[in-house]
């Protein structure tokens, strides 16, 4: 059992982590890139885990609702500036929101 910032309470990683897969995508918009990341658990606060991840990354960002096109899922997601891919798969196991194999990294 652990608590964290990221509103759970009590509950193991690996409850968490078994329903959703996680879905990294970077779409370019003209010289800019945009990460999208889709997937992660209703039951985690995702203000708080974009608040953490800009602070991490040293890039803008935020958790809105999205519903693009290019992007396989909609709904809330955590939208960060520039190509985050590899940041947001190692800040995601190392908090022990999700599991490796849960997390599917996409490229343009």
């Amino acid at each position: 059992m652990f608590q964290n910032d990221f509103g759970l309470d009590n509950i193991t990683p690996d409850v968490a982590a078994q329903d959703n897969d996680v879905h990294v995508h970077v779409k370019q918009r003209g010289r800019k890139q945009i990460t999208y990341v889709t997937g992660i658990p209703s039951t985690y606060n995702l203000v708080s885990i974009s608040k953490e991840m800009k602070k991490r990354f040293s890039c803008g960002g935020s958790a809105k609702k999205i519903e693009e096109k290019d992007v396989e899922e909609t709904g809330t997601s955590i939208i960060l500036s520039g190509d985050q891919r590899e940041n947001i798969k190692e800040y995601l196991i190392k908090n022990s929101i999700m599991s490796e194999d849960k997390i599917h990294v996409h490229g343009f």
